[in-house]
């Protein structure tokens, strides 16, 4: 886990969550990278990996060389299912983190758990320390379109970060992403994108 960092102007920067997903590729939300400031996308110069961050202190970090994120993907305000969707994002560092990175487990709808799910990330609110969430609970739906909702809470700076479970093996496994907080009364506080979505094209970024 670590912090990405996106310079968006003189002086000014924002903030997010992503995992390491190989020793050269880190996962987040697509919107992440978007200067909302100049209605661009961040240029990958301008994108700061810090891996490990905790109160100054850091394990790694390194540069964005490039990244790549759904073709389909938009920027809208507020985020419509559609798009929340699509709204991932895979970084490709300059230099290679030597820290254990962890898998992207594809799953389905009726593959992901209902409860025991474990997510982590860096709220704006308490951008120095790393906030856990344990034993989430999970509920997929596929309309309006293929998402999680999820009772772990959603704060500015989280958005990114892991839905992590227990795999077979016993390590941690991703099976989505933070995107958005839900705005329905009768649905869990938070939105993510599944793995299935995205594990593709993990897993094509990591062949290279």
């Amino acid at each position: 886990m670590g912090r990405v960092n996106v310079i968006t102007g003189a002086g000014r920067r924002s903030q997010c969550t992503g995992t390491l997903v190989g020793s050269r590729h880190v996962l987040t939300a697509a919107h992440c990278l978007f200067n909302t400031a100049r209605g661009t996308w961040a240029h990958p110069t301008s994108i700061h990996f810090v891996a490990g961050y905790a109160k100054g202190e850091f394990k790694a970090h390194s540069l964005a060389a490039s990244y790549v994120k759904s073709e389909e993907f938009e920027v809208t305000t507020p985020l419509q299912p559609a798009m929340a969707s699509r709204d991932w994002a895979i970084i490709e560092l300059a230099e290679p983190i030597d820290l254990k990175p962890i898998r992207v487990q594809s799953v389905n709808e009726g593959d992901v758990a209902s409860s025991g799910i474990v997510r982590a990330g860096y709220r704006g609110d308490r951008a120095h320390v790393l906030t856990v969430q344990q034993d989430c609970s999970v509920r997929p739906v596929s309309t309006p379109a293929a998402l999680l909702l999820h009772t772990c809470s959603s704060v500015s700076g989280e958005s990114g970060s892991a839905l992590l479970r227990v795999g077979r093996r016993g390590e941690p496994e991703i099976v989505g992403i933070l995107v958005a907080s839900s705005k329905h009364e009768s649905a869990p506080p938070s939105l993510a994108v599944p793995s299935s979505t995205f594990a593709d094209a993990v897993k094509t970024a990591l062949s290279r």
